[in-house]
Protein backbone atom coordinates (compact mmCIF):
# COMPACT_ATOMS: atom_id res chain seq x y z
CA UNK A 1 0.00 0.00 0.00
CA UNK A 2 1.74 3.12 0.75
CA UNK A 3 -0.37 5.10 -0.78
CA UNK A 4 1.08 3.98 -3.94
CA UNK A 5 -1.34 2.00 -6.07
CA UNK A 6 1.31 1.37 -8.50
CA UNK A 7 2.99 -0.98 -6.59
CA UNK A 8 0.20 -3.49 -6.35
CA UNK A 9 -1.33 -3.06 -10.07
CA UNK A 10 0.05 -6.08 -11.38
CA UNK A 11 -1.38 -8.08 -8.89
CA UNK A 12 -4.65 -6.60 -8.76
CA UNK A 13 -5.36 -8.05 -12.33
CA UNK A 14 -3.85 -11.27 -11.80
CA UNK A 15 -6.48 -11.67 -9.33
CA UNK A 16 -9.10 -10.33 -11.33
CA UNK A 17 -8.70 -13.26 -13.50
CA UNK A 18 -10.08 -15.52 -11.21
CA UNK A 19 -13.21 -17.07 -11.39
CA UNK A 20 -16.47 -15.31 -10.09
CA UNK A 21 -14.50 -12.00 -9.06
CA UNK A 22 -16.39 -9.31 -10.14
CA UNK A 23 -14.49 -6.11 -8.18
CA UNK A 24 -11.46 -5.56 -5.85
CA UNK A 25 -10.93 -2.07 -3.90
CA UNK A 26 -7.72 -1.42 -1.55
CA UNK A 27 -8.49 1.36 0.41
CA UNK A 28 -6.28 2.81 3.18
CA UNK A 29 -7.24 3.25 7.09
CA UNK A 30 -9.20 6.29 6.57
CA UNK A 31 -10.70 5.06 3.92
CA UNK A 32 -9.95 6.60 0.70
CA UNK A 33 -9.69 4.66 -2.31
CA UNK A 34 -6.02 3.86 -3.21
CA UNK A 35 -7.08 1.84 -6.53
CA UNK A 36 -10.01 -0.30 -7.51
CA UNK A 37 -10.69 -2.78 -10.44
CA UNK A 38 -14.02 -4.18 -11.64
CA UNK A 39 -17.38 -4.60 -13.42
CA UNK A 40 -19.34 -3.30 -10.21
CA UNK A 41 -19.76 -0.50 -8.47
CA UNK A 42 -17.28 0.15 -5.88
CA UNK A 43 -18.41 -0.75 -2.58
CA UNK A 44 -19.41 1.21 0.22
CA UNK A 45 -16.21 2.15 2.97
CA UNK A 46 -16.14 0.08 6.07
CA UNK A 47 -17.32 1.98 9.09
CA UNK A 48 -15.23 0.05 11.86
CA UNK A 49 -12.46 1.42 13.69
CA UNK A 50 -11.29 -2.09 15.23
CA UNK A 51 -10.95 -5.21 13.58
CA UNK A 52 -11.39 -8.20 14.63
CA UNK A 53 -8.10 -10.09 14.19
CA UNK A 54 -6.12 -10.31 10.59
CA UNK A 55 -8.63 -12.87 8.63
CA UNK A 56 -10.99 -11.71 6.25
CA UNK A 57 -14.72 -11.68 7.12
CA UNK A 58 -18.33 -11.71 5.69
CA UNK A 59 -19.22 -8.20 5.47
CA UNK A 60 -22.17 -8.08 2.95
CA UNK A 61 -24.35 -10.39 0.57
CA UNK A 62 -26.90 -9.76 -2.11
CA UNK A 63 -28.49 -11.69 -4.30
CA UNK A 64 -25.80 -11.76 -6.69
CA UNK A 65 -23.07 -11.52 -4.95
CA UNK A 66 -20.73 -11.80 -1.80
CA UNK A 67 -18.39 -9.00 -0.38
CA UNK A 68 -15.69 -9.59 1.73
CA UNK A 69 -13.04 -7.36 3.61
CA UNK A 70 -9.74 -8.06 4.98
CA UNK A 71 -7.37 -5.56 6.76
CA UNK A 72 -4.03 -4.79 5.83
CA UNK A 73 -0.71 -4.20 8.62
CA UNK A 74 3.16 -4.21 7.88
CA UNK A 75 4.97 -5.73 10.49
CA UNK A 76 5.37 -8.10 12.89
CA UNK A 77 3.48 -8.63 16.36
CA UNK A 78 7.14 -9.58 17.67
CA UNK A 79 8.90 -7.40 19.25
CA UNK A 80 11.99 -9.47 19.21
CA UNK A 81 15.21 -7.48 17.77
CA UNK A 82 16.57 -8.63 13.66
CA UNK A 83 19.14 -10.73 14.00
CA UNK A 84 20.93 -8.68 11.50
CA UNK A 85 21.10 -5.85 13.76
CA UNK A 86 17.96 -3.47 12.81
CA UNK A 87 14.82 -3.36 14.69
CA UNK A 88 11.92 -5.20 13.36
CA UNK A 89 9.10 -2.95 12.45
CA UNK A 90 6.16 -2.96 14.64
CA UNK A 91 2.55 -4.06 13.21
CA UNK A 92 1.07 -1.16 11.82
CA UNK A 93 -2.56 -1.43 10.06
CA UNK A 94 -2.83 0.23 6.71
CA UNK A 95 -5.71 -0.36 5.02
CA UNK A 96 -8.17 -2.87 4.16
CA UNK A 97 -9.27 -4.77 1.01
CA UNK A 98 -12.98 -5.32 -0.37
CA UNK A 99 -13.66 -7.79 -2.82
CA UNK A 100 -16.76 -9.00 -4.56
CA UNK A 101 -17.55 -12.50 -5.54
CA UNK A 102 -20.17 -13.06 -7.85
CA UNK A 103 -22.69 -15.90 -6.95
CA UNK A 104 -22.68 -17.72 -10.55
CA UNK A 105 -20.70 -20.70 -9.91
CA UNK A 106 -22.73 -20.92 -6.98
CA UNK A 107 -26.34 -21.24 -7.95
CA UNK A 108 -24.68 -23.20 -11.37
CA UNK A 109 -23.82 -25.80 -8.19
CA UNK A 110 -26.83 -25.42 -6.09
CA UNK A 111 -28.56 -25.68 -9.55
CA UNK A 112 -26.78 -29.28 -10.53
CA UNK A 113 -27.22 -30.41 -6.78
CA UNK A 114 -31.38 -29.49 -7.73
CA UNK A 115 -31.06 -31.28 -10.58
CA UNK A 116 -29.01 -34.40 -9.15
CA UNK A 117 -31.59 -34.18 -6.08
CA UNK A 118 -34.80 -34.75 -8.34
CA UNK A 119 -33.09 -37.09 -10.57
CA UNK A 120 -32.16 -39.01 -7.95
CA UNK A 121 -35.27 -39.16 -5.92
CA UNK A 122 -36.86 -39.86 -9.68
CA UNK A 123 -35.10 -42.70 -9.90
CA UNK A 124 -35.73 -44.49 -6.01
CA UNK A 125 -39.27 -43.51 -6.77
CA UNK A 126 -39.05 -45.48 -9.85
CA UNK A 127 -37.09 -48.48 -8.54
CA UNK A 128 -40.08 -48.21 -5.40
CA UNK A 129 -42.65 -48.41 -7.40
CA UNK A 130 -41.19 -51.06 -9.45
CA UNK A 131 -40.75 -53.12 -6.29
CA UNK A 132 -44.20 -52.29 -5.57
CA UNK A 133 -45.82 -53.17 -8.61
CA UNK A 134 -43.94 -56.45 -8.98
CA UNK A 135 -45.18 -57.42 -5.34
CA UNK A 136 -48.60 -56.68 -5.74
CA UNK A 137 -48.54 -58.66 -9.41
CA UNK A 138 -47.22 -61.78 -7.73
CA UNK A 139 -49.44 -61.31 -5.02
CA UNK A 140 -52.37 -60.22 -6.81
CA UNK A 141 -51.53 -63.57 -10.29
CA UNK A 142 -52.32 -66.40 -7.48
CA UNK A 143 -55.46 -64.89 -6.25
CA UNK A 144 -56.85 -64.20 -9.68
CA UNK A 145 -55.75 -67.60 -10.47
CA UNK A 146 -57.65 -68.76 -7.30
CA UNK A 147 -60.74 -67.03 -8.82
CA UNK A 148 -60.75 -68.14 -11.95
CA UNK A 149 -61.25 -71.61 -10.78
CA UNK A 150 -63.50 -70.93 -8.35
CA UNK A 151 -66.00 -69.69 -10.93
CA UNK A 152 -65.31 -72.71 -13.02
CA UNK A 153 -66.33 -74.92 -9.97
CA UNK A 154 -69.20 -72.81 -9.53
CA UNK A 155 -70.43 -73.17 -13.01
CA UNK A 156 -70.56 -77.40 -11.85
CA UNK A 157 -66.86 -78.37 -12.73
CA UNK A 158 -65.60 -80.52 -9.81
CA UNK A 159 -62.46 -81.83 -11.09
CA UNK A 160 -60.82 -78.10 -11.56
CA UNK A 161 -57.77 -77.79 -8.66
CA UNK A 162 -55.94 -74.74 -7.88
CA UNK A 163 -52.47 -74.28 -7.90
CA UNK A 164 -50.36 -74.08 -4.92
CA UNK A 165 -48.50 -70.31 -5.89
CA UNK A 166 -47.99 -67.32 -3.94
CA UNK A 167 -47.72 -66.14 -0.31
CA UNK A 168 -48.33 -68.48 2.28
CA UNK A 169 -51.94 -67.07 3.02
CA UNK A 170 -52.82 -67.94 -1.37
CA UNK A 171 -51.40 -71.02 -1.16
CA UNK A 172 -53.59 -72.12 1.93
CA UNK A 173 -56.65 -70.82 0.07
CA UNK A 174 -56.01 -72.84 -2.98
CA UNK A 175 -55.23 -76.12 -0.99
CA UNK A 176 -58.26 -75.59 1.53
CA UNK A 177 -60.12 -75.30 -1.89
CA UNK A 178 -58.73 -78.49 -3.46
CA UNK A 179 -59.66 -80.39 -0.23
CA UNK A 180 -63.26 -78.93 -0.62
CA UNK A 181 -63.22 -80.05 -4.01
CA UNK A 182 -61.84 -83.56 -3.53
CA UNK A 183 -64.94 -83.87 -1.01
CA UNK A 184 -67.45 -82.63 -2.98
CA UNK A 185 -66.12 -85.23 -5.91
CA UNK A 186 -65.57 -87.49 -3.45
CA UNK A 187 -69.70 -86.93 -2.15
CA UNK A 188 -70.39 -86.94 -5.88
CA UNK A 189 -69.10 -90.30 -6.72
CA UNK A 190 -70.64 -91.83 -3.95
CA UNK A 191 -74.09 -90.45 -4.85
CA UNK A 192 -74.18 -91.67 -8.39
CA UNK A 193 -73.21 -95.05 -6.73
CA UNK A 194 -75.99 -95.02 -4.35
CA UNK A 195 -78.13 -94.10 -7.24
CA UNK A 196 -76.92 -96.83 -9.37
CA UNK A 197 -77.54 -99.45 -6.55
CA UNK A 198 -81.15 -98.07 -6.09
CA UNK A 199 -82.00 -98.38 -9.65
CA UNK A 200 -80.35 -101.60 -9.24
CA UNK A 201 -82.76 -102.41 -6.10
CA UNK A 202 -85.93 -101.33 -7.78
CA UNK A 203 -85.47 -103.08 -10.74
CA UNK A 204 -84.93 -106.33 -9.15
CA UNK A 205 -88.19 -105.88 -6.90
CA UNK A 206 -90.10 -104.70 -10.34
CA UNK A 207 -88.98 -108.28 -11.65
CA UNK A 208 -89.78 -110.38 -8.49
CA UNK A 209 -93.62 -108.34 -8.34
CA UNK A 210 -93.70 -109.32 -12.21
CA UNK A 211 -92.82 -112.87 -11.79
CA UNK A 212 -95.43 -113.49 -8.49
CA UNK A 213 -97.88 -111.90 -10.89
CA UNK A 214 -96.97 -114.08 -13.71
CA UNK A 215 -97.53 -117.15 -11.16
Amino acid sequence: LYGSPENIKDTLSIAMKFPDIKHITIREGNGNVLISEGSTPVHAAETRLVWAGDAALLSDETEDALHFTAPVYSGNDDEQDNPLGSPIVKKEFLGYVQVEIGKSSLKDMQYKILINTIVISLGISMVVLLILHLTTKNLLMPLNNLSAIMKKAGSGTLEVRANLEGPDEVSGMARVFNNMMAVLKQREADLIEKNRMLNTEILERYRVEQEIKDN
